[in-house]
């Protein structure tokens, strides 16, 4: 009986100990954090001073559609980043495409349905995802950024249903 009174006790001061030590750290540790993200996103972007770093919003299917272009050459070839279907952007993973703006202009686009372009438009346009709509914006979005950046080709990197759509 007092044996299970000294374990508990030990417990509930072991407890107490850990709560007063960890309440004081957390501000600091998430300021660090904070700190953090602005150094990797101050690095980011010096590395593309000298070409690309935007996010935009642009006319595509009739809808507004979004994108994000990051590279540090603009003479650079476009890579088109398509992913993995309605409901799921690689924009909030960009850092991943970072050792390729080094070699390609990246272009990340929020499809219908998806991130940015989500919320941009009524919801009630997720019922107008089909293939067809999907291979229509596709081919748009080549075309607009063909055009717009002024080069002869697109390379495409994509996720599902993505390998019969040409420009």
């Amino acid at each position: 009986m007092i044996l299970n009174l000294i374990k508990s006790i030990f417990k509930y001061i072991g407890i107490i100990i850990i709560i007063l030590t960890i309440v004081p750290l957390l501000p600091a540790l998430l300021f660090y954090r904070k700190y953090l993200q602005y150094k990797i996103i101050e690095d980011r972007n010096k590395r593309l001073n000298e070409g690309f770093n935007e996010l935009r919003s642009i006319k595509i299917g009739n809808i507004q559609q979004w994108i994000s272009v990051r590279g540090e050459n603009k003479q650079n070839p476009l890579l088109l980043v398509i992913h993995g279907g309605p409901g799921f952007s690689m924009m909030p993973f960009s850092s991943i495409f970072n050792s390729l703006e080094s070699n390609f202009i990246i272009v990340q686009w929020d499809q219908r349905s998806t991130g940015k372009t989500y919320r941009a438009n009524k919801k009630s346009i997720s019922q107008s995802v089909t293939i067809d709509q999907m291979h229509a914006d596709t081919l748009e979005i080549v075309n607009y950024l063909i055009n717009h950046f002024k080069k002869e080709k697109i390379f495409v990197l994509g996720h599902w249903g993505t390998s019969k759509i040409r420009p």
